[in-house]
């Protein structure tokens, strides 16, 4: 079972995990991409959800079928709507659209990794509230990960940096 981090970004994310022998390492989609565009919608020709590139570019032509930036919206208690009339409307939470953008990651590295993907500390903004925090745990859940934690991004830069200068992790 592996375990990674994730950086659950209002425009992008990425997922990274941590080997023993090589450090750190960002890990790709399978289109190769290591930042994957937080875009989540319908994919118009296969009528399926869809995460990334691909879907950043249907919403540029057709914005109901998509969702973006939906981490302003985590802990609003909310549904989004989207949807054609060729294309069922569906409204769905921010924590169910970002679980899909989690799940993306998660698969990809699980692919990558070889081994199933069961735990993940995600980053947040230093300033996101409490609803958002909690939000943003529940859409790792959704997305079939235990989430371990969720850490500031300049906390998580400054485990980066005591981590790669030999500082003892005793806050950790």
């Amino acid at each position: 079972m592996a375990f990674i981090g994730i950086d659950l970004g209002t425009t992008t994310s990425e997922a990274a995990v941590f080997e023993e022998r090589d450090g750190p390492r960002i890990l790709k989609d399978e289109r190769g991409n290591e930042i994957v565009d937080s875009y989540f919608g319908i994919d118009s020709k296969t009528n399926k959800p869809a995460v990334g590139g691909k879907v950043k570019s249907i919403f540029q032509s057709n914005p109901d079928l998509a969702v973006e930036q939906i981490k302003r919206r985590m802990g609003d208690d909310i549904k989004i709507p989207f949807g054609s009339e060729e294309i069922e409307s569906q409204n769905l939470s921010p924590e169910e659209i970002s679980a899909h953008i989690l799940r993306h990651l998660k698969r990809s590295a699980e692919s990558q990794l070889d081994e199933e993907v069961d735990r993940c500390v995600i980053t947040v903004p230093a300033n996101f509230p409490d609803p958002a925090r909690r939000a943003t745990q529940q859409a790792g859940e959704i997305a079939g990960m235990t989430v371990k934690r969720i850490i500031n991004e300049p906390t998580a830069a400054a485990l980066a940096y005591g981590h790669d200068e030999g500082i003892e992790e005793e806050y950790v």
